[in-house]
């Protein structure tokens, strides 16, 4: 699950339902995205390419989940 998919899924909940649901579930998934960018970050150069390849791979994960939202359907 995608951070803000969480922010969304917890839009019509009050203030502590969101903040409890957001602690159990962006944890873990921020833990997972740590530990990706730690074992890429050998193959990194520097910064910018590390950021650059986060980038890269949340847009495929994003749009392997939602699609692509600029997409014209007819």
């Amino acid at each position: 699950m995608f951070l803000f998919a969480i922010v969304a899924d917890t839009r019509a909940m009050t203030p502590p339902q969101r903040q409890q649901v957001r602690a159990e579930q962006s944890r873990p998934l921020l833990a997972q995205i740590e530990a990706m960018l730690l074992q890429h970050g050998q193959r990194v150069r520097d910064i910018g390419h590390m950021t650059d390849y986060a980038s890269y791979r949340f847009g495929e994960m994003y749009l392997r989940r939602f699609g692509n939202p600029l997409k014209i359907t007819q």
